[in-house]
């Protein structure tokens, strides 16, 4: 993955960010966005801390524990510990 300092600005950012998160795997990404969607959708709410699970086809292999915020405030999201994740 070739990944350029100049997509941080600008309409690319959202690129950037998922393509800064797969760093950490597939998961990692997913489970960002999956933190952002239930805040969003008033599942769970902002600063709330939570365990988010994300998996392949083969099942869930990623976890983390995450500070909850929405994808207005994303910013405000924290990933306080990796629970577990595939050696990549």
């Amino acid at each position: 993955m070739l990944f350029h300092t100049d997509n941080l600005y600008g309409t690319n950012t959202p690129k950037a960010l998922a393509d800064i998160l797969r760093i950490f795997g597939q998961g990692m990404k997913v489970c960002v966005e999956i933190t952002m969607m239930a805040c969003d959708g008033g599942c769970i709410k902002m600063g709330e801390k939570v365990i988010v699970v994300a998996g392949t086809g083969s099942g869930a292999d990623f976890a983390v524990v995450a500070t909850a915020a929405s994808s207005a405030n994303v910013t405000s999201l924290r990933i306080n510990e990796i629970i577990c994740k595939p050696i990549l």
